[in-house]
């Protein structure tokens, strides 16, 4: 019995067993280096030994990447499981409803938005609607503008989002008749209606449709597939219509579920997540029950309390306690730099690149390089795609007072601000993503500073945990 436990080199902890062991729905609270995946693994082991068939287990994670790598790690313990994301999932399910599916090509929608506005001279109301919007008597300049293509950006996220929280043309006329702005709503009505046209006449679906669509089938059709127990991965960024498919199968299904994730590490605002969904799970999901991983074998102890302080100033986070045995008296490393290049050079020298490279943007780390062929030699991902991974130590740059620094001040259009998540609490969610960026680390986090243009978060950090930095010169 104790072998069931063996995960991947290593026997599963306390905590890690009891959620393992337990039979209700839960929701598995996950922190930062706490085994999630053997978690997750180890539920799997347990339940083929105590009678699910392999086939009658579904797990589900957010991305391709993703995925692949828990089937991968599933196979390696001699495990078939079914691994799909929520759009491959979907797709499984309305492909039986349909004689031929076709995936809607990426850029459709930028591409009739463009058409939409370059037919302007032939729809003379579109024209002059334009022409008051950005208050210019010349159309033609306005479609050069920098301020006119981050609008239609603005335009082609919001139907993203209003798709993602499965609202249709209808519910965005009642928001048209609601708003102010009703010009730039009258746009995305009209875009919208050409968007599902297309849609339509090629029959086709895009992501966001997919997971809607099989969802509505599962619920009116009372679908059956089998799963005896779901179990997904990274919940904390999943979103209402994610929610709504998965609670269609269970009902259907009799199934029970197992949703690892972290509060703490909800990042993906900008693309949908709901984060009232994890924070209220024993209201979404009856017979249900939280659990927690306690122990993080990635960071030292002192590293646990100042990120765990730091992210708790977010008021409407899960508080929790993450246990270490790991022990370094000054895990935080400033260093003060008037030339970013040679700094970074150094530090990365002194460390013998064995470190991760974190910044706000994708552009961050050509700010701190000389040639273009240095940064292929070195680990740069941005905090979001930090998320998930670890290094020995990590470096920040770019911790800045800019709009472009860390914590970003850039500000969402109106219009998107209407449909997204309000702050809970001001920078909430760059809270959380700075919480990511210095969890990434098995040993020290290594901050580059600029004297004159330091960031909120940084001051921060200096303010209330000087006993836990060591100020260093490279």
């Amino acid at each position: 019995m104790d072998d069931l436990f063996y995960i991947d080199g290593y026997y599963l902890d306390e905590f890690q067993i009891e959620c393992v062991k337990e039979n209700e729905n839960i929701l598995v609270i996950a922190g930062a280096g706490s085994g999630k995946t053997s978690t997750i693994l180890g539920k799997v082991k347990y339940l083929v030994f105590n009678g699910i068939k392999e086939s009658d287990i579904l797990c589900i994670s957010l991305t391709n990447e993703a995925t692949n790598s828990l089937r991968n790690k599933l196979n390696n313990i001699n495990l078939s499981i079914e691994c799909l994301t929520f759009h491959k999932l979907s797709l499984n399910i309305i492909k039986n409803y349909y004689n031929k599916i076709n995936i809607t090509k990426d850029g459709t929608l930028e591409y009739i938005l463009d058409e939409y506005f370059k037919g302007f001279v032939q729809y003379t109301y579109r024209k002059y609607l334009l022409m008051l919007l950005f208050k210019s008597f010349n159309y033609k300049n306005i479609l050069n503008m920098d301020k006119f293509k981050s609008y239609k950006k603005s335009i082609i996220t919001y139907i993203n989002l209003c798709k993602n929280k499965n609202l249709n043309i209808h519910s965005i006329y009642n928001l048209f008749l609601q708003k102010r702005n009703k010009i730039t709503y009258l746009f995305i009505l009209e875009i919208y209606r050409l968007y599902e046209i297309e849609q339509n006449s090629t029959n086709s679906f895009d992501f966001n449709d997919m997971i809607n669509k099989a969802s509505d089938l599962v619920k009116k059709n009372n679908i059956k597939l089998n799963y005896k127990y779901i179990i997904i991965d990274e919940f904390q960024d999943s979103s209402l219509i994610k929610f709504e498919l998965i609670n269609n199968i269970i009902k259907n299904n009799n199934a029970k579920i197992m949703c690892v994730g972290d509060d703490y590490q909800s990042i993906y605002r900008f693309a949908g997540s709901e984060l009232s969904v994890f924070l209220n799970f024993e209201k979404y999901f009856s017979n249900s029950k939280i659990m927690y991983l306690r122990n993080t074998y990635r960071n030292c102890k002192e590293l646990v309390y100042i990120s765990n302080d730091f992210i708790c100033k977010n008021p409407f986070q899960m508080k929790k306690n993450l246990l270490s045995n790991k022990s370094i008296d000054k895990p935080i490393k400033i260093i003060f730099t008037t030339n970013k290049k040679s700094t970074l050079k150094n530090l990365l020298n002194k460390l013998n690149y064995d470190c991760m490279v974190i910044g706000r943007n994708n552009d961050d780390i050509k700010n701190y390089v000389y040639k273009y062929e240095e940064i292929n030699k070195i680990n740069y991902l941005t905090a979001h795609k930090s998320k998930g991974l670890e290094s020995n130590n990590i470096i920040l740059i770019n911790i800045t007072n800019d709009i472009m620094g860390f914590p970003s001040k850039i500000e969402n259009p109106n219009i998107i601000k209407d449909i997204t998540n309000k702050e809970q609490y001001p920078l909430d969610e760059e809270r959380r993503l700075f919480y990511v960026a210095i969890t990434r680390t098995k040993n020290n986090v290594f901050i580059l500073l600029e004297k004159g243009n330091i960031s909120v978060f940084a001051e921060e950090l200096m303010h209330n945990y000087k006993k836990y930095i060591e100020y260093l010169k490279i």
